[in-house]
């Protein structure tokens, strides 16, 4: 890589890692363009450069780099477990995990109305492969008894998805509830799983 790309790739990280920062901070909607730029040392036209369609960029490629690293992650985790029940639990650590950093807990747990047509694009990329995983898992441990009806499995498995999103945002808020977070997130699997 030239200097030049370099400078350019350290450039669109600054700008990256500002972002977070930001958003983390304020919010979406009070995020502004100049406090981001200002945040890693260049003007506004340099991130415009860069991210031509502003914080909505920004805000974008942060959220789709952070749900891939989960994916990949939950994917890890679930790679190493047998059981379906702790495979479903190796979903749930994935996404802890990552709102342990509280900076990157804030942003990826951010919500509200601004935020539907910026994430369209990328919004439920996660929570969709984390619903078709836990449901494979489910099928699994529900195989040889009573067969739930129809759509029963992915209705559980969303289920638990979004009871992953506030403990998310509970980690986010206490790094130290991992643990606690976990025993929730099981109960929930055991009463589902059984």
């Amino acid at each position: 890589m030239s200097l030049r790309e370099r400078q350019r790739a350290a450039t669109r990280m600054a700008l990256l890692d500002a972002a977070l920062q930001v958003f983390s901070e304020v919010g979406f909607g009070l995020a502004a363009v100049e406090d981001i730029a200002a945040a890693a040392g260049a003007s506004k036209g340099t991130l415009y450069t860069y991210f031509p369609d502003g914080k909505n960029g920004l805000f974008r490629e942060l959220y789709s780099d952070l749900g891939r690293r989960t994916i990949e992650r939950a994917e890890e985790l679930r790679a190493k477990e047998k059981d379906p029940r702790e495979r479903i639990m190796a979903v749930a650590r994935a996404l802890l995990e990552v709102c342990t950093d509280p900076v990157v807990g804030r942003f990826y747990m951010i919500d509200g109305p601004a935020l539907g047509q910026v994430v369209k694009p990328v919004l439920g990329t996660t929570s969709g492969r984390f619903q078709e995983l836990i449901a494979a898992d489910l099928r699994e441990a529900r195989r040889g008894r009573r067969p739930p009806r129809p759509g029963d499995v992915d209705v559980l498995a969303a289920l638990l998805v979004g009871a992953m999103r506030p403990a998310g945002q509970k980690m986010a808020e206490d790094p130290g509830a991992l643990d606690s977070l976990l025993d929730g997130i099981g109960l929930l699997v055991d009463g589902v799983v059984k």
